[in-house]
């Protein structure tokens, strides 16, 4: 753990001090078994179902690069609010070359290093001093995270990651030694390098079942809860979620990101002005609307507006709308059958992005002013309705550059959707029985389908979403 790990923002986080090392809530060494080459946890008291191996981190890695890039890069919903513009005039900055999955193209990302100057800080914006990520895995996002907060000029933003899974760095456990080292091998690697980012960064060993969390009450700004739907059976995540207020400060903001691993299907008839981009005709008349009323349609109509033609830029759809359906897609429709039998022996949900939402809204007593985005990204650019609608005119004359962007992000998709199911393999085969012979094979006819057989041109979507909600201030 680097020296200045300990210092400034990062004081008095957790109970157990800098290093952190396992608490009581840690698992006992030799918790993992190897399924086809496969690693994953052996207690079957833990729904967790994905592997815990390099080649998973990868797949974590691209899944949340992807979305941060349908977020326009940001890595937080309420980036605005939290962040705030950034004011170059009054701030030296360096460039450093940096490249995305989606383009290949290099791009020059700016690291601000000067404070907000005062004209930012009379905005109506306050940046978090503390950052959790729980389930944080290699710790990938709080590092894209204190980027981003960087290139703001936020640079004092400390970060705990939470997660049942040991690190490779001597942060997480007093012997200093990987899991690996330790005859495991369930640890992740550590992706997070605190000295060159110069990040305030502390890794917390503990299984999140185990309430309470060795974590000292309000004492988070921002709190992520991304991809760990499947992680927690149902009564268990309503503890989790009781956790995840009581660490976080009043007026501090909370973040859920999942995505669905039942795959659905764009509807022929999806909406127009989803295609399009292009909103819908507004017509107001003076006669039956005040001044007020007027301007408040104008802004809301000039913000779906801006949000369409973000998704249509992008090409992907928002799931608010009514656009999607089952699969056709024999080989989909196999495995969303033995993934719902799986998931419901477990009691965990394969659509969480379905649940989210309302879940957030019970929580009106400690939980307010929720704000959501749901994209549903196909996993085809051979989409035949799709192609008759370009041809035609209703999406616009998008230049090479935008359809090659949007190209690199189905792509992107379809690699996480292909990864997804063979994660789930040892969850699919105790439902439909099948040898390791039969599985393998059923699941390399399954990827050439869908990969090099247009299995996807049926409109088949990956579900992803990100809800933000604010712990209610004590009255």
């Amino acid at each position: 753990m680097p020296a200045h790990a300990n210092q400034g923002p990062m004081e008095d986080t957790a109970r157990h001090g800098g290093s952190s090392g396992s608490g009581s809530g840690a698992p006992t060494r030799k918790r993992s078994i190897v399924v086809n080459d496969r690693r994953f946890f052996s207690d079957p008291t833990l729904a967790y179902p994905f592997p815990i191996d390099l080649k998973e981190t990868h797949r974590q890695t691209l899944s949340t690069l992807l979305r941060l890039r349908l977020n326009g890069g940001r890595p937080v919903l309420r980036s605005d609010e939290l962040v705030g513009p950034t004011d170059t005039s009054s701030s030296s900055s360096s460039s450093t070359p940096s490249t995305t999955p989606f383009s290949t193209s290099t791009t020059t990302a700016t690291r601000t290093t000067a404070a907000p100057s005062s004209s930012q800080q009379k905005q109506n914006f306050k940046p978090p001093r503390r950052v959790l990520e729980v389930g944080c895995g290699s710790g990938v996002w709080s590092m894209l995270c204190h980027r981003y907060f960087a290139r703001h000029g936020h640079n004092a933003v400390s970060f705990v990651g939470l997660d049942i899974r040991g690190s490779s760095s001597n942060s997480s456990n007093p012997s200093g030694k990987s899991d690996k080292e330790e005859g495991d091998g369930a640890g992740p690697p550590a992706l997070v390098d605190s000295d060159r980012d110069d990040m305030y960064w502390q890794f917390v060993q503990h299984d999140c079942r185990q309430i309470p969390w060795p974590l000292e009450s309000a004492a988070f700004d921002l709190v992520v809860f991304k991809d760990m739907s499947a992680a927690f059976t149902q009564k268990e995540l309503a503890a989790v979620t009781d956790e995840l207020v009581r660490v976080l400060r009043p007026g501090g903001v909370l973040e859920v990101w999942d995505f669905d691993s039942v795959l659905r299907s764009l509807k022929p008839n999806a909406p127009d002005t989803v295609t399009k981009g292009r909103g819908s005709s507004l017509s107001i008349s003076n006669s039956s609307s005040s001044t007020r009323h007027q301007h408040t349609q104008q802004q809301q109509h000039k913000k779906q507006q801006q949000k369409d033609d973000a998704f249509a830029e992008l090409g992907v759809y928002d799931v608010d709308a009514n656009i999607l359906g089952p699969s056709a897609n024999p080989f989909v429709v196999e495995y969303n059958g033995w993934l719902s039998q799986a998931c419901d022996a477990r009691t965990v949900s394969p659509v969480p992005c379905a649940t989210i939402g309302p879940f957030l809204v019970q929580e009106a007593d400690t939980l307010e002013g929720m704000i959501s985005k749901r994209f549903a990204i196909p996993l085809s650019t051979d989409i035949g309705w799709e192609k008759r609608r370009q041809l035609a005119g209703c999406d616009g004359n998008p230049t090479a550059a935008a359809n090659s962007e949007r190209a690199a992000i189905r792509d992107t998709a379809l690699q996480c959707v292909v990864d997804l199911i063979g994660t789930w393999e040892p969850m699919l085969r105790s439902v439909n029985k099948m040898s390791q012979e039969s599985w393998d094979s059923w699941y390399a006819k399954a990827k050439k389908n869908l990969m090099l057989e247009g299995g996807a041109d049926g409109g088949e979507c990956l579900e992803v979403g990100v809800w933000s909600v604010r712990k209610k201030k004590s009255r």
